[in-house]
């Protein structure tokens, strides 16, 4: 896998999370519990993940499954409309950890903000409750 690729990966995976914290808020909606579809923009281009949460007053966790990564195990807090989690991905031997925040727009779409370590960068992610 080349340096291009793994960054591509990392970038989509981080945007998955991103839209899965935002999905958690308590002032729009109570339980973000269920599962989310989340859309990021990277440099390597548009991605979908999808996060299934689960929320226990303010605690938070659930999995984020990213095509070509995996899944993650999620864990964060809700707090009002404010949704925070982290993840670790898996590229080529070495775990990248993740970091999304976001709010919730309503209490069936979010949006935030993909955070990578250092030069990788930060994304913007939408996500949006699964019926």
């Amino acid at each position: 896998m080349t340096k291009s690729t793994s960054r591509r990966l990392l970038a989509s995976a981080l945007l998955l999370m991103s839209a899965v914290s935002v999905a958690a808020a308590q002032r729009i909606l109570a339980d973000i519990s269920g599962t989310w579809i989340v859309s990021a923009q990277t440099p390597t281009g548009a991605g979908e993940s999808t996060a299934v949460f689960k929320q226990d007053g303010t605690a938070l966790t659930g999995t984020l499954d990213i095509p070509e990564l995996g899944s993650a195990k999620i864990a964060g807090t809700v707090q009002g409309d404010t949704v925070r989690f982290g993840f670790s991905i898996d590229v080529q031997g070495t775990q990248i950890p993740v970091q999304v925040s976001g709010l919730m727009k309503d209490k069936d779409n979010m949006s935030g903000t993909i955070a990578l370590p250092q030069e990788m960068g930060s994304y913007p992610y939408t996500a949006k409750r699964k019926p």
